[in-house]
């Protein structure tokens, strides 16, 4: 009769990686403080348009420097992902684009609702390979639009 294997009580290395630090940045539709803060309080490392470019700095420009760090970006320019210049940038920079799908909200509205989607911006992140545009509701949650092709 054939002994039964026994399974290793070791953990595999798939269960004992912890995720990825992420930064989050915050395009120039948040403004300087309220969003940052509100993300900060939550536990979210946190960079702000302001503090790397010059307001007015194209977002094809902005967008490849977050991508070469590796930054989470979130937007409230809903139009972002449809200008061709702006999809190319995103996707040859191979950024995690979130895009505030809410109008006519304000700052401290804004920063409750990513601080309580935080949890699911950062597993989405997580999980999905990069590039790709998601989108956050008013509810905070979180769904993929496009995943772009490599």
């Amino acid at each position: 009769m054939a002994s039964r294997s026994r399974k290793s009580k070791k953990p595999s290395a798939a269960s004992s990686e912890t995720p990825p630090d992420f930064t989050i940045f915050l395009d120039a539709t948040f403004g300087r403080r309220t969003v940052a803060s509100r993300l900060r309080a939550a536990g979210a490392t946190v960079e702000v348009h302001d503090d790397h470019f010059a307001p007015g700095t194209p977002d094809d420009e902005w967008l490849a420097v977050c991508g070469c760090n590796n930054w989470i970006v979130i937007s409230q320019d809903q139009r972002i992902r449809y200008r061709k210049n702006e999809q190319a940038a995103a996707r040859d920079a191979r950024v995690r684009l979130f895009v505030v799908t809410a109008g006519s909200i304000t700052g401290e509205e804004a920063g409750e609702m990513l601080a309580g989607a935080l949890p699911r911006i950062l597993a989405l992140s997580s999980r999905q390979p990069a590039p790709f545009v998601a989108g956050v509701t008013r509810a905070g949650n979180v769904r993929i639009y496009e995943a772009f092709s490599s």
